[in-house]
This record gives structure tokens, C-alpha cells and sequence, in this order.
């Protein structure tokens, strides 16, 4: 008999691993709280386009899904002008992405992880997981109890089921302060010319005086069936409501010309991760992915990539069990070779994240002001690219170096973020191969420790 996979929430990683295992056989079934047209958000998606072939999908073009190139960025601090802002140039096509649909990609996946042989059931609310003596075996839903021998976890990043697991295994559960973002996101008329505006794509660190907080506005022309219009992107650590996004993007309006007044699509504001991935991914009967798992790029928030590949690593890992036990002993294949693989990369970007944290508004636009920063390291912004973009040598590093040794502050809340990405390197050297509940455990405390200690206080 096949072996029952459930999988919990319709997450894009959670689905491509469950269309891979029902094309190999096993019983997979989503179960889904929304309706199958409502699963998504309004609003478009940067994504690697080699993802599709990671997993055998159609392409957008073969699915009949417009698409089109991701524009270049332009970064600004708090109050940079023309002269330092920081233009992000990627090579085309193998280093940039596509924008698509996120509700017509969602269509694409489901449509191709139907044709696979997984089943879908919709308007089922999960309220929490099965458990019988730490193993989970079953998720508690609003239709009664739906048991299974592997529960895959694609609840998202405040997943019900996560954050209700036993004591016992460890994982962390409600993500502390920092770790979630609020993200309002509309896409407005342009009432200028597209190819007037220099720099389409512009992304602003601190705009305003609030925590931690960022926008953007992309100017894109020719798609979804509008002749041009302009992306509003708001992201804060704390809750706001839709009106009170309305108005900062009012403060935008006054300052861009690009940026219109009437709303054409979206408009909510919605919880994401943007965050390290979780340190312990596995327990007997349960594996937690993509966005519960909070695989997302901690910058640009984005796991809709990530969670293609790493699907597979899971598929893998639960196929190469041959006796179907599904513990987090024979699980965690799945969690080493994430971490090698992807881990390793996405891991130390957090620690941009949390850098910006903690400087001013003054020390951020030094930072842009004295070229500290450049092209390169903004280029972590990008699905396709990593840590590693920061260790490159360019002539200008010396005076860059300079620069950041005369501003003391900036220079003390820089190295600590460093010692600490770097900690995470070390650390990683010592993840165990073989899993001992202990031992992963005791990595785990370590894993989130370098981060949490550095979140803002609340």
C-alpha cells in the first residue's frame, strides 16, 4: 500500500515536494483552509525562471503565463541623493528573474501537482497536529481528524502546526519580533511616461522614522494587461493597517511622479517571513518547508525559489526511506543537506537584515554617502546569489575601509554583525551528520541564539 502523505497548507514548496512523491507512487493529499482561486496574493513575484525544470513543472510560456524581465534596482538611505545612490546591474538573462502572477503561478503549480496525482481539499481549517507518544500522526481539523504516516508542514510562517509540536523536539515555534514582516503592497496608475523615468525600480532602506522599515516603487509597462503601471511596496517589523499604509504611500506619492493616485490591484497588508531558516526542520512523522520553515531570502523576503529546489532535497530524503518510517532519525538527510546545500548560503544574509537594525538614519546614509556599501552587496537581494557576494576585493576597498574606521559606531555594530555571520560558518562545520536528538537539539539553541540576540527590543 502506498504510504499516506498529508501535506498541511498549499505552501509552493510543500506542493512541488507532494507532485514529485505522487509521480513516485505515495498517496499525497493537501489540505487547504482557502478556496482554490484565493490561494496566493495579488500582486507579482520575482523568481528564478529555471525553477519550473527543478521539478519537471511547465513554464510559464508553456502554461500560457505572461511573464517579464525583473527591472534593475536603485537603493537609497533614509536621505540619499542622485550622486550615492547604489544602482544594482545583474547579467542578463543568467543573473536576474522573471516577474509573474503570484495567483496565476500558484495555478500553474496546483494544475501541475494535480496532473501528478495529488489530491487537493479545500475549505479545511488546520487547528493543530495529531500527536501520540511525540510522533505526529495526524492533523486536527476543522472536518474531524485527518491521520497520515509523513506530515509535511506548508502552514507558512506562523504555522498552527509548528508552533503546537512537542517540547520535545525542540523546534522553535512562534517567531519572535523581527523575524516577521508587514507588507503592504499595491500597484498604482503611473501618470508619466515609464521610459522618462531613470531609475524604474527603486528601493529605499529607513524611509521613515518609525523601526525597522523599507519601500519600493517599480515602474513596469506592457504587462497583465495594463500598458504601464507602478509597484508600492511598504514593509515595517510592527502591524499597520491598510489606511495607515495609504498614507505613507501618500508621502511616496508626493515625491514620485511615477507614482499615481488611483489603486488598480492590491492593496492589503500581510504577515511574511524575513528571517534565518529554522533551525530543526524534523520530528518523527513531521517535516516542516518553505515558509514554516521560513526558507525565504532575508533581504528581499522572497522563498518562492528556494522552496522549488529545496523540494526536492525533501522528495529525496522521504523516498530514500524504503521502510516508510519517517522519523526525524531518517528525516534528517532532508535537514543536512538543506543546510549544505542552501543553509549555509541564506543563514548569514539575516544578518544584513538585522545590521540594518540597529544603525541610525545618520550612520545608514554615511554608509551610502562614503561608498561602504556598493552594487555587490546589494546583489544579495536576488534569489540567485548569497553571503558570498560581500568577500570579493575591488581597488576601492581600501578607502572603503577608511571610511567605515571613521565613523566608530558604524564600525562596532558592523563587526559584530560580521563576528556573528561568521559564527554561523563555524557552527555550521559542526552540524551533526547523523542525527541524535540531543546533539540537534543543543546545535539548534546555538543556531537561533546568534540571532535572536541581536533582534530589536520590543
Amino acid at each position: 500500500m502506498a504510504k499516506k502523505i498529508i501535506i498541511a497548507g498549499a505552501g509552493h514548496a510543500a506542493m512541488m515536494c507532494g507532485a514529485t512523491l505522487a509521480k513516485n507512487g505515495y498517496d499525497v493529499t493537501v489540505y487547504e483552509r482557502r478556496k482554490r482561486d484565493k490561494i496566493g496574493y495579488p500582486w507579482f513575484d520575482c523568481v528564478n525562471p529555471e525553477i519550473f525544470g527543478m521539478v519537471g513543472a511547465p513554464t510559464p510560456e508553456e502554461a500560457g503565463i505572461e511573464w517579464a524581465w525583473r527591472n534593475d534596482i536603485t537603493f537609497y538611505g533614509p536621505n540619499t541623493d542622485d550622486d550615492h545612490k547604489i544602482f544594482q546591474h545583474l547579467k542578463f538573462p543568467e543573473e536576474t528573474e522573471i516577474i509573474i502572477d503570484r495567483y496565476k503561478l500558484y495555478d500553474l503549480m496546483i494544475d501541475y501537482a494535480e496532473n501528478c496525482g495529488v489530491k487537493f481539499e479545500y475549505g479545511v481549517n488546520i487547528k493543530g497536529p495529531v500527536v501520540k507518544k511525540n510522533r505526529i500522526i495526524g492533523i486536527q481539523t476543522s472536518k474531524g481528524k485527518k491521520m497520515g504516516d509523513l506530515i509535511i508542514d506548508g502552514c507558512g510562517a506562523n504555522s498552527v502546526l509548528r508552533n503546537n509540536l512537542p517540547d520535545y523536539w525542540g523546534i522553535q515555534k512562534d517567531p519572535p519580533r523581527g523575524d516577521i514582516i508587514y507588507l503592504y503592497r499595491a500597484y498604482f496608475d503611473c501618470p508619466v511616461d515609464p521610459d522618462s523615468v531613470e531609475d524604474k525600480y527603486k528601493c529605499i532602506f529607513l524611509p521613515s522614522d518609525t523601526d525597522f522599515n523599507f519601500c519600493w516603487t517599480d515602474v513596469v509597462k506592457d504587462f497583465d494587461g495594463y500598458d504601464k503601471f507602478t509597484d508600492v511596496l511598504i514593509a515595517d517589523i510592527d502591524p499597520m493597517t491598510p489606511s495607515e499604509a495609504e498614507r505613507r504611500a501618500e508621502d511616496y506619492q508626493k515625491k514620485t511622479p511615477e507614482l499615481g493616485r488611483t489603486r488598480l490591484k492590491g492593496g492589503q497588508v500581510t504577515p511574511l517571513t524575513i528571517r534565518e531558516p529554522l533551525s530543526n526542520l524534523v520530528a518523527d512523522g513531521y517535516v516542516a518547508i518553505g515558509d514554516s520553515a521560513h526558507m525565504s531570502m532575508a533581504v528581499n523576503g522572497s522563498g518562492l525559489s528556494v522552496g522549488f529546489e529545496v523540494s526536492q532535497i525533501l522528495a529525496e530524503a522521504i523516498m530514500a526511506d524504503k521502510k516508510g518510517e519517517y522519523t526525524a532519525k531518517t528525516l534528517w538527510p532532508y535537514a543536512y543537506n538543506f543546510w549544505k546545500k542552501k543553509g549555509i548560503n541564506m543563514a548569514p544574509i539575516a544578518f544584513v537584515k538585522l545590521l540594518i537594525f540597529k544603525l541610525t538614519h545618520e550612520q545608514l546614509d554615511y554608509a551610502f554617502d562614503k561608498g561602504i556599501l556598493t552594487w555587490r552587496e546589494m546583489s544579495i537581494t536576488a534569489d540567485q546569489h548569497s553571503i558570498f557576494q560581500f568577500l570579493h576585493w575591488d581597488w576601492a576597498l581600501p578607502k572603503r575601509g577608511v571610511a567605515l574606521v571613521r565613523n566608530p559606531a558604524l564600525l562596532k555594530t558592523a563587526a559584530g554583525a560580521l563576528i556573528d555571520a561568521l559564527g554561523i560558518f563555524a557552527l555550521g562545520a559542526r552540524l551533526p551528520k547523523k542525527y541524535n536528538r540531543r546533539k540537534v537539539i543543543r546545535w539548534a539553541k546555538r543556531y537561533d541564539w546568534l540571532f535572536q540576540h541581536r533582534l530589536p527590543k520590543a
